[in-house]
């Protein structure tokens, strides 16, 4: 048993503290009482007992000191297990692990790119039912999508250095999600509730049953995951159900069609109607219905 362990059980940090401090008081008993100090009459052999009964005793008591420093001055192991740093490269196979296990999958970030091309089609193809709630930026708000085309045009945070994104290829990213998860909501073991937000964030939240992943929007920088008994997981929950509040909740209108390749331009415009987010660019609307033809996994 680990010492993490022991002192982390007020019973079992009330035995050891008992068990170190009388094994300690034992050992001064026997340097004391049966081995005192009388250099002069001492054997060779006395003096080789007490140096070696010296040397364990203050060994002993310098192991106690410093397992009890490394055990309060370094983060435990099984905290350390409830959050991992993973590389970019592995992120997407981590993704598809979480999606094998899941029966709720929860999205707070921006244009939702993953959610359409990899989420709704692996859980489409699940038994039971499955629950999904995501947030994604309001496609009406022309500052709000100003301002995140801005955002992802930094050089550090933009997957494409080459590519300068406006405000228009937001509000297409946005609008294909959208139309996808209409399209979807003809497998009635799916639940899909979907809601606009007039805010953003740098980072974007997907999690399961088990398992948070936090990420920045770009598929090149790492995230971290977190399990589900992480302090950090149950913020994550609470934050969500607070933006939830905060945003407008969209009623969803099915999309007939056999596919996704079927999606026409007229149902765009139909969604679009739906949920209030008319008056679009018709340039705008034909990027959305190229996505939509595409449906790229933005993670490989």
């Amino acid at each position: 048993m680990s010492l993490d362990r022991i002192l982390n059980s007020s019973f079992k940090t009330r035995v050891f503290v008992l068990a170190s401090s009388t094994s300690f008081l034992f050992l001064i008993c026997i340097r004391i009482f049966l081995f005192p100090s009388k250099a002069g009459e001492a054997s060779q052999l006395y003096l080789t007992v007490l140096d070696i009964l010296d040397s364990f005793t203050t060994g002993y008591i310098v192991t106690i000191l410093l397992a009890l420093a490394v055990h309060y001055f370094t983060p435990s192991r099984e905290e350390s297990s409830k959050i991992e740093h993973c590389h970019s490269r592995d992120i997407g196979k981590n993704f598809n692990k979480a999606l094998s296990n899941a029966n709720r999958w929860m999205f707070k970030g921006n244009l939702g790119r993953y959610l359409r091309s990899k989420v709704l089609p692996a859980i489409s193809n699940q038994r039971g039912r499955f629950i999904v709630d995501a947030i994604f930026i309001n496609p009406s708000d022309d500052f709000l999508c100003e301002q995140f085309a801005n955002y992802k045009n930094n050089n550090s945070l933009n997957d494409s250095s080459t590519y300068l994104w406006k405000k228009e290829d937001v509000k297409a990213q946005i609008i294909a999600t959208l139309a996808i998860c209409c399209w979807y909501t003809k497998y009635q073991t799916l639940s899909i509730n979907l809601y606009l937000a007039n805010f953003f964030s740098p980072m974007r939240v997907d999690s399961n049953s088990h398992t948070t992943f936090i990420a920045v929007e770009n598929s090149k920088e790492p995230c971290l995951i977190l399990n589900d008994d992480h302090f950090l997981n149950n913020w994550f929950l609470n934050d969500f159900s607070i933006a939830t509040h905060q945003s407008s909740k969209l009623d969803l209108q099915k999309i007939e069609k056999p596919s996704l390749s079927d999606i026409d331009l007229n149902d765009l415009l139909s969604v679009c109607e739906s949920l209030g987010i008319e008056n679009q660019l018709n340039e705008t609307l034909k990027t959305s219905l190229k996505l939509i033809h595409e449906n790229k996994n933005p993670y490989g």
